[in-house]
């Protein structure tokens, strides 16, 4: 369900796209076809982004299945991996769904067309390593080329960064 719970804003869908995720299987083959949406955030009477400025940025909200199923934030168990699932498919949505959102917005000219993307803290990690993988795919639109990566966290340390949480240790 994706009724804002205040009602203060609204959610309009700007892009949706099938996306191909790992079924089970330990190789990592795509198998399965998830739809990924992807929404923009409106506010008209600046009651969530209080903002009166020229240029008001836009915000967008992205939905997956495995987040759409989160109740809370951290809604998983990290005993058994599905935040970590949860996490690896959002990244996954969000390298995947770039493309939609530039010509949703106006195409490379006018629209989002990103030179840098910022990645923050182990939960998002996963999208560096999915736009390497589109830039040596060779596909023809060349959209991830020349695209610059930032890592930045704020806490260091294992205990902050997933390490101790892991469920694989």
């Amino acid at each position: 369900d994706l009724t804002p719970a205040n009602k203060a804003y609204e959610l309009e869908e700007v892009a949706s796209k099938k996306m191909l995720v790992p079924d089970g299987d330990p190789n990592g083959n795509y198998k399965k076809e998830k739809t990924i949406r992807l929404f923009e955030l409106k506010d008209p009477d600046n009651k969530i982004i209080p903002y009166n400025g020229p240029n008001k940025p836009k915000f967008y909200m992205l939905f997956t299945e495995l987040t759409g199923a989160m109740r809370q934030q951290y809604g998983f168990s990290y005993k058994d991996g599905a935040m970590y699932g949860a996490y690896c498919e959002f990244a996954r949505g969000v390298v995947d769904i770039m493309p939609e959102l530039t010509e949703a917005t106006g195409g490379e000219e006018k629209g989002f067309n990103p030179k840098h993307v910022l990645i923050h803290d182990y939960h998002s990690s996963a999208a560096m390593k999915f736009i390497e993988d589109a830039k040596k795919s060779g596909k023809e639109d060349h959209y991830y080329d020349g695209i610059k990566l930032s890592y930045i966290f704020h806490n260091a340390g294992a205990a902050y960064q997933g390490k101790d949480i892991s469920p694989y240790e």
